[in-house]
């Protein structure tokens, strides 16, 4: 910015000088513009001397020295564009600052309205914020409340609720409950970590008081949000599990957070009650038993065969037909994952359950690994009606998957093929079929 007021006003003293000042000798517009030259490098460099609107300081870090200076509201965009460039650890270097620090680089922040509206700006603000609340949540509130852009307000409301300070949760849900206009406004809820915190601490005062919580979000009309929920070690799951706004939940497939927990904790028992729960109400496995086990795991992938074959221990036990359900549901899910579904049908014991999931989940699994679905597909026993099978998930893996071929997955799927004694011209033109639109690299 400051070279852009530099670069205008030098254009202006030499339009002056041709066209204003003809007559005055070229040494004196020499030296006016050598001052102008002076005084811009010093400003730049010193950062020295500002004021905001209101004519008091700005008192506010400089990112480069580490001293005080001033800074007025548009000199505070290119400090932010100076924290921005210097990369990863601009929370880390707010830690250092005092309060006052932050509210004066808040407000200079908020005087200009281009920082409030672009992006990578407003987030370095959200972080000066969020480091305050952390500090002193009421402080930072009331500050929050001045702002006087309802959407900037909204827009610096996820701040407050990613600083509010863990222990203070419950009075953190007060807050959000008193300004629920900014905090679940149209473009989504910016209260999910004072939720989960307030959540986590009902559930640590044990089911009841949990089940108290959940009522409260209700009749209130809060989110139930609960991507930082933690349930304490011992948490009697079944007792929650039969209480009256935890029951709806699990009756609406709205309980995932809890089945997730509750089949890490006790795997077994879980596993006995949602199926019993499957029984009596209809409720969908998918939801309570399969997104307990399979989505939370997806994000530690080297232990997914291993989860994977428990979860398939536990559905041996059921009898023929609902082995059978549960293992097509299950291949239908955990299809994209080949080594878990490799673990998880070995684990199956009804024959038919073992070789309708195989087939069900070599599909999906064609997309990721050649080689494994056709180790899956080989437990469909009618030979056409498994070369049928292997040409539809060649074409699905081409139209919806979209990636190419291999010349490994091309190998694999010839030595599989070679190995059910397959004629060489079928194994050709199953080969070229992988090949036709997916690209051969």
């Amino acid at each position: 910015m400051l070279d852009q007021l530099l670069s205008a006003r030098l254009d202006m003293w030499l339009m002056l000088s041709f066209h204003g000042m003809r007559g005055v000798g070229w040494l004196v517009v020499a030296a006016i513009l050598s001052g102008l030259l002076g005084w811009a490098v010093a400003r730049k460099s010193q950062l020295s001397a500002a004021t905001s609107e209101g004519g008091e300081p700005l008192a506010v870090r400089s990112s480069q020295t580490g001293e005080r200076a001033h800074l007025t509201a548009g000199e505070f965009r290119e400090w932010v564009d100076r924290q921005l460039a210097e990369g990863p650890g601009r929370k880390e270097r707010m830690a250092a600052w005092d309060e006052k620090e932050l509210r004066s680089a808040l407000e200079a922040g908020m005087k200009d309205p281009e920082l409030t509206l672009n992006g990578p700006a407003i987030a370095t603000l959200q972080m000066l914020l969020e480091e305050w609340t952390s500090r002193d949540p009421e402080a930072a509130a009331e500050w929050w409340q001045s702002i006087p852009s309802q959407m900037t307000r909204a827009r610096m409301a996820t701040a407050i609720s990613s600083g509010w300070p863990r222990e203070r949760a419950a009075e953190g849900l007060d807050f959000v409950a008193q300004h629920r206009d900014a905090f679940l406004g149209p473009d989504g809820s910016k209260c999910g970590d004072i939720i989960g915190n307030a959540m986590t601490d009902a559930l640590g005062k044990g089911p009841e008081m949990a089940d108290e919580f959940l009522a409260r979000l209700r009749e209130e009309k809060l989110p139930l949000m609960s991507g930082n929920t933690g349930f304490p070690p011992g948490f009697d799951f079944p007792a929650f599990s039969r209480a009256p706004e935890m029951s709806r939940l699990i009756a609406e497939n709205r309980a995932r957070f809890f089945n997730q927990a509750w089949l890490k904790q006790d795997p077994e028992t879980a596993f006995a009650a949602m199926i019993e729960l499957h029984r009596s109400t209809g409720v969908d496995p998918k939801e309570s038993i399969f997104a307990g086990f399979y989505p939370g795991l997806r994000t530690d992938k080297p232990d997914l065969p291993e989860n994977a074959g428990r979860l398939g221990k536990l559905i041996a036990t059921l009898d023929s037909d609902e082995q059978l359900d549960m293992a097509m549901k299950g291949a239908e899910i955990m299809g994209c994952e080949p080594a878990a579904v490799e673990a998880f049908v070995e684990s199956l014991t009804d024959p038919l359950a073992k070789a309708r999931a195989s087939v069900a989940s070599a599909k999906h699994a064609m997309g990721e690994d050649v080689g494994t679905a056709m180790r899956l597909f080989a437990a469909e026993g009618d030979s056409e009606q498994r070369l049928e099978l292997v040409q539809a998930a060649l074409e699905y893996r081409r139209d919806d998957v979209g990636r190419p071929i291999s010349a490994a997955d091309e190998q694999a799927l010839r030595n599989a093929l070679a190995g059910w004694a397959v004629a060489p011209e079928r194994i050709d033109e199953l080969a070229a079929l992988a090949k036709k639109k997916g690209g051969h690299q």
